[in-house]
């Protein structure tokens, strides 16, 4: 069942809070709250609009400038081309740090396995000379 939307008749949740004493023979009200649904759909309602009005403001001016209404200034001093080499030039080496970032992890797991397996070999290896003694 739908709640209504105008705030004339929009619903509020009264809760009322008993405390259980002796089994219940004895139910003292220990306090009584209100929460007005009414008020917090309608809040809930201004707030999204909100944001999605923000939203498409964002989205309309990435198309402007997707579709190249709009052009962005560049402010830097330093020509385009020298700017996108050495842009190149950076990405390249954080590839190759995260490259050998990588194949050092590698290596180490591969050490810690092997300490691992060693003394299960070396236990292995005791117990069979032991039972061929």
């Amino acid at each position: 069942m739908p709640l209504p939307t105008d705030p004339l008749y929009c619903p509020k949740l009264v809760c009322t809070v008993y405390d259980y004493i002796f089994i219940g023979a004895n139910q003292p009200l220990i306090g009584s709250f209100t929460i007005p649904i009414g008020e917090l759909i309608h809040t809930i309602q201004a707030e999204r609009e909100r944001e999605i009005e923000e939203i498409r403001e964002v989205i309309d001016g990435l198309n402007k400038i997707i579709s190249g209404e709009v052009v962005i200034p560049n402010y830097n001093k330093v020509d385009n081309s020298l700017n996108r080499e050495s842009e190149t030039t950076s990405i390249q080496a954080e590839n190759n740090a995260l490259i050998m970032a990588v194949k050092k992890q590698i290596k180490n797991t591969i050490k810690i396995e092997e300490e691992i397996k060693k003394p299960l070999l070396d236990d292995y290896d005791d117990n069979l000379r032991n039972n061929g003694d």
